[in-house]
């Protein structure tokens, strides 16, 4: 008796439509049928005993090609062209949710009229995908054709729904842990930059390394770095080096001048709230002195 294929999502697939056969992608799963989406962009509910797992193309060892998918020299960015718009992207480390495994991310964005979109985030948690870069160029391929045809119905005119987090992509914070490492990182970019120049890319995420968009800096302190000779400024004063840079006359206004930051009025706002709401004096200490680190010295009156 032959044993039942066990199907899962994102598995590719083929189905016979007469004398055709179609290729696509599952996106629905029950315990009779599939709900697949063709690489041709039609959205088909299959039933299970009718998928048949996809056959790769055996042209000189080469999977399934819809694209044509282009790497940099150090295979870690990728682009590629369909009819509709340019899609990007690059490969990344991510940590395994609960685990000390390290994982790897693949993040795809797309540009459609000047403007950036985030498609999505494939992870792969036990090796490389990279050491089978066919295989893994059909992913990429499955992925965009998922995101168009399924989530953006087939046309980029419902793109313009998605805008708004494309152009402020939000990452999740719940853990002090994360918030720490990002900072952390922060620093330790900022000072090996200061020290070496160059141009230098952190990527960061939030909680969840493999839903959240990963975030890019990118970098370059090279003119600041020659200025320090191997030395690296307190964070305040780095103001001071980046207009000496631009302008190395005496007269550049506020040169000398230190880094002021003013606390944001919001979170300003929510300590004077807790402050008066405080009936403890040990705790109304603490909040006052947060307080005057932001610049506010009115106790419980907020300064508008």
């Amino acid at each position: 008796m032959t044993k039942k294929k066990k199907w899962e999502l994102d598995n590719r697939v083929m189905v016979a439509f007469g004398d055709e056969i179609y290729p696509g992608t599952i996106t629905e799963l029950t315990k009779t049928k599939a709900t697949v989406l063709f690489d041709d962009g039609e959205v088909h509910s299959i039933k299970l005993m009718s998928l048949k797992p996809e056959i790769e193309k055996e042209d000189e060892g080469q999977g399934f090609q819809q694209y044509e998918i282009k790497w940099d020299n150090h295979t870690v960015n990728f682009k590629f062209k369909t009819a509709e718009a340019e899609y990007h992207g690059w490969w990344r480390k991510i940590g395994v949710k609960d685990s000390d495994k390290i994982g790897y991310g693949i993040d795809i964005f797309v540009i459609y009229e000047g403007k950036r979109y985030n498609v999505e985030t494939i992870p792969y948690i036990n090796e490389d995908p990279r050491k089978d870069l066919p295989s893994l160029n059909a992913d990429i391929g499955a992925a965009a054709n998922k995101w168009f045809y399924y989530k953006c119905k087939g046309t980029f005119e419902t793109i313009k729904d998605l805008e708004q987090r494309a152009a402020k992509p939000t990452i999740t914070i719940h853990r002090l842990e994360t918030l720490d490492r990002i900072l952390i990182k922060l620093k330790e970019y900022r000072d090996t930059a200061l020290r070496s120049g160059g141009f230098r890319v952190m990527t960061f995420t939030g909680d969840d390394s493999e839903k959240d968009p990963s975030m890019r800096i990118e970098m370059d302190l090279t003119t600041q770095a020659a200025a320090l000779q191997g030395r690296v400024p307190a964070l305040i004063d780095g103001v001071i080096l980046d207009r000496v840079g631009k302008d190395s006359s005496k007269r550049t206004k506020g040169r000398g001048q230190q880094l002021t930051v003013s606390a944001d009025p919001k979170n300003v706002k929510v300590l004077i709230e807790k402050l008066a709401a405080s009936k403890d004096k040990a705790e109304c200490r603490k909040i006052r002195a947060a307080l005057r680190k932001m610049g506010h010295k009115g106790g419980k009156r907020l300064k508008l």
